[in-house]
């Protein structure tokens, strides 16, 4: 099977410079369920290269085998930090749920609502072993789908989440802060392919904030979706981080501790419960309004979005 072409539906984005729906800040915890690894994308992992070019030949290029075969030479690979200690970058967060979300968008007669902000892509299916394959099982087809990145800059058009999550050109709707750890202590760790690591422990706990502006209600809701939130507002298990599809690695859990109006929103109004500009609600009062968002965008996007266990089905694979 190679990649399959797929048009994204693009559109004019709407006005940054003028309140015309709901804007506000989302306070957010993430919560660790196993042992959760984040470092920067550049962090090296060093081998002996000879060794690496041996093993390479051995098993055929980059698979499962070959990288248990090998040996890092690197002591633990460092958690991000700040001078407050352990963190979540906020472009670690963004870059997670808007990856879920365009690939939680399904095609319906070979249009999509969204593009794949990355381009590269698998060409088919790979086998166990190969690269990528876990990440196969999980989404399926649709990430051997063509769907190019928009050009803002070159069309002025762009799709759903480039115009809630920003593309170059084109300033985000929905902006995320670091999410700084309370009192982490970081373990150290080594790996099954001899790979050492400091990492969070199940327990850790982060905290940041989600601004967001102009959104829908069912555009607050599918941001919520992206997150796991789906019935209140502790959220279902999501995957995050570095080795997030080792087993027991890279579990979380978002929760949404409080929800807050700007005070040049729009009123939110939904299942009896109205939070007014500039007014805000915490706690077990925001789980009556979680279920009603979510319920608005798996309405407008029906058959197009397909909300998916990932951890379910990652920890079926062996």
């Amino acid at each position: 099977m190679s990649s399959l072409r797929v048009e994204v539906q693009r559109s004019d984005p709407r006005p940054r410079d003028a309140p015309i729906g709901l804007s506000g800040i989302l306070e957010i915890l993430v919560e660790t369920l196993s042992p959760l690894h984040i470092s920067s994308p550049g962090t090296p992992l060093k081998v002996d290269e000879e060794q690496l070019r041996v093993i390479l030949e051995k098993y055929g290029g980059i698979n499962e085998r070959s990288i248990r075969a090998v040996h890092f030479e690197e002591e633990h690979i460092p958690f991000t930090a700040t001078i407050k200690g352990p963190t979540i970058p906020g472009s670690s967060v963004k870059g997670n749920i808007r990856a879920r979300l365009e690939l939680s968008f399904r095609a319906r007669n070979g249009r999509a609502r969204s593009c794949f902000i990355k381009a590269g892509r698998l060409m088919r299916p790979p086998t166990p072993g190969r690269h990528g394959w876990r990440h196969y099982r999980i989404w399926g087809d649709v990430i051997l789908e063509g769907r190019e990145p928009c050009n803002f800059l070159k069309t002025g058009e762009v799709c759903l989440l480039c115009d809630l999550f920003g593309t170059p050109g084109l300033r985000s709707l929905i902006d995320f802060s670091d999410f700084q750890g309370e009192d982490v202590e970081l373990k150290p760790m080594r790996l099954d392919y001899g790979m050492r690591v400091l990492a969070a422990p199940e327990g850790s706990r982060f905290r940041g904030r989600v601004v967001f502006h102009n959104l829908k209600p069912e555009e607050l809701g599918l941001l919520l979706l992206g997150m796991g939130l789906i019935a209140d507002r502790r959220g279902e298990p999501r995957l995050l981080g570095r080795f997030k599809y080792r087993l027991r690695m890279g579990r979380v859990r978002y929760i949404l501790e409080a929800l807050r109006l700007s005070k040049l929103s729009q009123p939110l109004r939904l299942n009896g419960v109205e939070l007014g500009p500039g007014e805000r609600i915490e706690g077990e009062h925001i789980n009556p309004i979680v279920k009603p968002l979510t319920s608005r965008a798996l309405e407008a996007y029906r058959e197009e979005l397909l909300i998916v266990n990932e951890v379910k089905i990652v920890e079926s694979l062996r």
